[in-house]
């Protein structure tokens, strides 16, 4: 009588109970934590079906840094916070290996939803275009004119993360450009001398449940053009002058104005060419000698 001893050959692939695992935590959720477990059966013996589970290295260094697994369990593991990250999903490979020499291995996904548990206000950031505490644009600029750019950021996922902006100010608009970036915008006319300055409030809302809004308001000042005429008040002159006046006494003094600023405010007075010679003007007072 003999016996005959059959030694197993290390012919079957490791084999996960799911082809994939769908899991949901949320963003506060501690370090540590047991996300969830995947199991894998191997139906050789000995060192050729014992499983050690691990992360595939075919994967990005977020996932790595992310996530751990429990070699022995086959327990995956959150490793880091997530409060600062804005992502919803995660897919994670993870491996069953076999301990044979030349190891059989089998693959299975891990899928990792986040739920935002902090609704974050977002975050608006206004780039003025100028090295002044507010914003500038001629009275003369054409519709779309850009007076500034705008930021929007929320760390928030999902719907928390979702964000609009407008404007209360209707002689601007907010004009889209990139996810979440504007261009503040002339949308009419402006007029300096009718309002030299507006307090424009950005308003940025998440779609949240219940929505989290966020306003800032900044400054543009309208930059003066030379578009009005000096105009006298009154617009004409009577004196009476005795016929021995002495020369250079003041016979009058004339007045003008100007709806512009500085420079293009300044009046000059002058006498039209081929007037009367006896007389003179003082060119900044307006005397009339």
């Amino acid at each position: 009588m003999f016996s005959i001893q059959v030694t197993d050959v290390n012919d079957n692939y490791p084999k996960f109970t799911q082809d994939s695992y769908n899991k949901t935590i949320y963003d506060d959720s501690p370090v540590n934590m047991v996300i969830t477990r995947v199991f894998a059966t191997d139906l050789d013996e000995g060192l050729n079906g014992l499983l050690r589970y691990r992360l595939s290295s075919l994967q990005t260094d977020e996932i790595i840094s992310t996530f751990s697994i429990n070699e022995t369990s086959g327990e995956v593991y959150l490793k880091e916070s997530l409060i600062t990250r804005s992502k919803e999903y995660y897919r994670v490979i993870v491996e069953a290996s076999d301990s044979a020499k030349q190891p059989l291995i089998a693959q299975s996904l891990v899928f990792v939803r986040v739920f935002d548990h902090h609704n974050n206000f977002p975050e608006i950031n206004i780039n003025l275009l100028s090295n002044k505490p507010h914003a500038e644009i001629s009275e003369h600029a054409s519709q779309g004119a850009t007076v500034a750019h705008l930021a929007v950021s929320d760390p928030d996922t999902g719907d928390n993360g979702l964000v609009t902006c407008m404007l209360t100010a209707g002689m601007f608009r907010l004009q889209k450009f990139d996810t979440n970036e504007y261009k503040v915008v002339v949308f009419t006319s402006l007029d300096r001398e009718t309002e030299p300055r507006y307090n424009v409030t950005v308003v940025c809302q998440d779609t949240g449940n219940p929505p989290k809004t966020t306003n800032k308001t900044f400054i543009v000042v309208v930059l003066d053009e030379n578009d009005n005429e000096p105009q006298f008040n009154p617009v004409t002159y009577q004196t009476r002058l005795l016929e021995n006046n002495k020369i250079g006494v003041s016979l009058l003094q004339v007045s003008a104005a100007d709806l512009d600023l500085d420079q293009n405010a300044k009046i000059e007075y002058t006498l039209q060419e081929g007037g009367n010679s006896k007389f003179s003007i003082d060119n900044e007072t307006g005397k009339y000698l």
